[in-house]
């Protein structure tokens, strides 16, 4: 009767240690399914938040675009007797000069036909372009 007092005696042990350690599992697996879904829903909080950013950068430029047109449309058109109204290039590289100082944005002025008639990166001061000249190296004369 011993070795069954014995037996029962282990197993009342081993079950209670099962116990204790079946505890211990869940609240680990707890932790790490809250440390995931808190994850997943900072990841799609994120994506989210993101695409709200897209949106509202091309809002912004959509009304940038309104303004620069109002802008070209008012002030730089010329031939207003005749069929055919024109943009005065002159006048309208100062106002795209003028407008993207401001917003610090880049604009190219397109007209019919795909050419470029003003772009506010080549544009340095009222009527003027930026100059580029290759120089020697330094130490070559």
């Amino acid at each position: 009767m011993n070795g069954q007092k014995g037996l029962e005696e282990t197993s009342e042990r081993l079950s209670g240690q099962s116990v204790k350690a079946s505890s211990i599992t869940r609240r680990i697996l707890a932790i790490n399914v809250f440390a995931l879904a808190v994850l997943v829903t900072g990841l799609l909080y994120i994506g989210k938040y993101r695409q709200e950013l897209i949106e509202s950068e091309i809002a912004s430029l959509m009304t940038q675009a309104e303004m620069f047109a109002a802008a070209l449309g008012e002030a730089a058109v010329g031939g207003e007797n005749t069929e055919q109204p024109y943009l005065q290039k002159i006048i309208a590289s100062q106002i795209i000069r003028r407008l993207t100082a401001t917003t610090r944005t880049h604009a190219q002025l397109i007209i019919k036909g795909g050419q470029i008639l003003t772009d506010s990166k080549l544009l340095l001061e009222p009527g003027g372009l930026v100059q580029i000249e290759e120089l020697p190296p330094p130490n070559q004369e």
